[in-house]
């Protein structure tokens, strides 16, 4: 298991961070994430890093409209 929080953009409503949890539990291998939006939103995820890479977590969050800052 692992767990990486992630600085994200774009996310300026509750509509917006519960549409980035939304995306990220449907990926096989996520076990729990948590979205806070604001001006520096963030994601923290709990994955299997055996079933799915951080990669795939950041593009998730980046094909939902928002962007990963950093690495």
């Amino acid at each position: 298991m692992a767990e990486k929080t992630l600085r994200v953009n774009g996310m300026t409503c509750g509509g917006c961070s519960s549409a980035v949890e939304h995306a990220l539990k449907r990926v096989e291998g996520v076990v729990d994430v948590k979205a806070k939006w604001g001006p520096k939103g963030t994601v923290w995820v709990k994955y299997d890093d055996k079933k799915v890479e951080l990669g795939k977590i950041k593009q998730v969050i980046t094909d939902a409209g928002f962007e990963v800052v950093g690495k």
